[in-house]
């Protein structure tokens, strides 16, 4: 596969689509003998993994990253890092959630958007609905 058209995975985090894009681009770098001229090349491919990083990142992580228009590799991945986890934590969050749900209240809980995966609802809109049938 080629750096420009590199597309995050399914089941890939943001750190290892970076270190793929990161090899994608070393592969560009040519060795030459002129020292200046090699940091030249290594610019230009830091350069590359940066546009191709952002512009492959899938989900809300590639959707915030592009938003906040981060100017180095570093702040890009950290940016999508934060994003990612915070998305893996809510999904942890809601599966604790319905846990501890009664069987009546997990059918209900599941009309909030009918014909939308449960995982994919708001945990607020559930815990507001949770809340209300409790009363």
């Amino acid at each position: 596969m080629q750096l420009q058209t590199a597309k995050q995975q399914k089941d890939e985090t943001p750190r290892e689509f970076l270190d793929w894009c990161r090899s994608l681009a070393m592969k560009t770098v040519p060795k030459v003998e002129d020292p200046l001229l090699q940091k030249f090349h290594y610019d230009q491919a830091q350069q590359m993994l940066l546009s191709t990083f952002i512009a492959g990142l899938s989900g809300n992580p590639g959707h915030q990253v592009r938003f906040q228009m981060p100017s180095t590799v570093d702040l890009a991945l950290q940016i999508a890092i934060t994003v990612f986890e915070a998305e893996a934590q809510e999904k942890r969050n809601l599966a604790f959630f319905f846990q501890r749900l009664k069987p009546q209240e997990k059918v209900e809980a599941t009309l909030v958007s009918p014909g939308k995966p449960l995982e994919d609802q708001s945990m607020d809109r559930l815990l507001v609905l949770a809340q209300t049938r409790r009363m």
